[in-house]
């Protein structure tokens, strides 16, 4: 009966550090986070996700956000300062649904999800109808946020980049057109 009150002390404590380990963490990256004009200032990277591939330049790498075993493969970075996230979702041949509408229903999902308010969105047209743009002005807790929502199609597999930083921020603009002026799939 001892060891196992012992056994369940040590889980417990184990349990204890890896949450207060995880908290530390997400505790430092808050607070320590890089702005967007030391992000901007550096070294970006050409990156590669999925298959098919997609390559962008970023100033930070994404995490894997999502499990392989899910149809969506997600990958991002946030801060205090900017958000990026890269969203993959690959589709059966037979699926009719156009790139424009897939970015709009991913979009009001994600809208809904954080709650934002007053958003002014409008679209983009683009020469090429695998790519839809989305810009806009997103409000949360009373702070205005610049959005860019780039989705692109290759082939049944779509890609959603979803960029948005603190309204009137230069750095975080500049680091929008220069990622999605990067993308190649």
């Amino acid at each position: 009966m001892n060891e196992q009150s012992n056994n369940r002390k040590y889980k417990r404590n184990i349990i204890i550090f890896l949450i207060i380990i995880g908290g530390y963490t997400l505790f430092t990256r808050a607070f320590k986070a890089q702005t967007t004009e030391e992000l901007w200032n550096s070294t970006w990277t050409t990156s590669s996700f999925e298959e098919p591939s997609i390559m962008l330049d970023l100033p930070v790498k994404l995490e894997e956000i999502s499990s392989s075993d899910e149809p969506t493969q997600s990958y991002g970075f946030e801060s205090r300062h900017i958000s990026i996230t890269l969203n993959t979702l690959k589709f059966r041949d037979d699926l009719e649904i156009t790139v424009g509408e897939l970015a709009s229903r991913h979009f009001e999902k994600f809208s809904s999800l954080m709650n934002f308010k007053n958003s002014e969105v409008k679209h983009e047209m683009q020469e090429n109808p695998a790519i839809n743009v989305l810009t806009g002005t997103l409000t949360l807790d009373n702070q205005k946020y610049q959005m860019t929502h780039f989705c692109v199609q290759k082939g049944t597999t779509y890609y959603i980049i979803f960029i948005y930083f603190k309204d009137g921020d230069e750095y975080g603009r500049k680091i929008k057109d220069r990622i999605i002026s990067s993308v190649k799939v």
